[in-house]
């Protein structure tokens, strides 16, 4: 993890999601021909794409965490955050795909196996994250 950059990964992913935010959730994109927003969605996709490769294996969306590699467990949670990261924006993207741009049926199914699969390895994920033992004050 030394001669990773993660802020530069984050910096990266932060910029990416505000340029998508802005082509497609916008009050400006709302009036766009569907056409364009398809156009910008798969634009969106791939460089969502990008960005996950640009990620070192052991942090990269997609692939298994593999803690033991990792090591520290400051290591084991941005690996977890990035992958939450990324599979925000695909659930995001896949949802517009499905609600918003009414594609054909072959698509359409193609978006509702991509926002499951990333549901599938949200739930995958949760078990890496530390949890702290805590009492409800109203209990004590």
């Amino acid at each position: 993890m030394s001669d990773f950059n993660w802020l530069q990964l984050l910096s990266t992913y932060a910029q990416m999601i505000s340029r998508i935010y802005e082509r497609l959730f916008s009050v400006k994109a709302k009036t766009l021909p569907k056409e364009s927003r398809q156009t910008e969605t798969t634009r969106a996709f791939e460089e969502l794409e990008n960005w996950k490769n640009s990620a070192p294996e052991e942090f990269r969306p997609g692939l298994p965490i593999r803690s033991y590699r990792l090591g520290k467990p400051q290591a084991v949670a941005l690996a977890v955050q990035i992958h939450f990261y990324y599979y925000n924006v695909q659930i995001a993207l896949s949802r517009i795909s499905i609600l918003a741009l009414a594609l054909d049926p072959e698509s359409q199914m193609r978006y509702k196996l991509a926002l499951t699969e990333s549901a599938r390895a949200i739930i995958d994920l949760v078990h890496l994250i530390h949890l702290e033992p805590f009492v409800l004050p109203w209990y004590s």
